[in-house]
């Protein structure tokens, strides 16, 4: 019943957003971002990060196993996706707990964040990658970045939905391995907390 609730929650808001704004409207900080009519995200003192997700697509990527030598599907470990979970978590946690109150349960008009992560690539090649690759270089710098939608729902009700992501670029040589999805976490943290000026 609660997901057909959040499914009918989610057609509402993207009716709404698109008799407001027009289909396909963005606006900024997110690459794509609706939100419903009458919804002031900025209104809410209390706010509850619920844990992140993982969408079904790059869950799909843990420990995969490419089909042949030209699949472009890149392998990652349980590890390489729990040690992101954790970053963009603390990342949205450390720059929206200077605005408002972080709570540990969301209470019936405290507004909910939840963030799933849809993409994710390391800049260097991830050991789950080199394990299926063995003649991959280690030490070679790939574009790396992520990607993530972000809900914000009071009770069941989706009020505003974002979606957006980074790609990096594999010729400026940087080494950390998760640099680029670093970047864009600070600078979805930084969006989210926009809103909530």
């Amino acid at each position: 019943m609660k997901i057909i609730r959040r499914a009918a929650s989610i057609f509402l808001l993207l009716l709404t957003a698109a008799l407001s704004f027009g289909v396909g409207a963005a606006a900024e900080p997110f690459d794509k971002f609706e939100i419903g009519e009458g919804a002031d995200i900025a209104s809410y003192e209390r706010v509850y990060v619920a844990p992140v997700m993982v969408s079904e697509g790059l869950a799909a990527r843990i420990d995969y196993v490419p089909l042949n030598a030209s699949d472009t599907v890149r392998p990652l470990s349980p590890g390489n996706v729990r040690r992101n979970v954790e970053e963009v978590e603390d990342v949205i946690k450390a720059a929206i707990g200077k605005r408002v109150t972080l709570v540990d349960e969301p209470g019936p008009r405290d507004l909910t964040i939840q963030i799933i992560l849809t993409d994710l690539n390391p800049n260097r090649p991830s050991q789950a990658e080199l394990k299926v690759r063995p003649t991959m270089n280690a030490s070679s710098v790939t574009a790396g970045g992520a990607a993530a939608s972000v809900e914000f729902l009071v009770g069941d009700i989706l009020i505003a939905l974002g979606e957006s992501a980074y790609a990096g670029n594999a010729l400026d040589g940087q080494s950390h391995p998760w640099r680029d999805a670093d970047l864009y976490f600070a600078a979805l943290a930084r969006d989210i907390a926009s809103l909530l000026d």
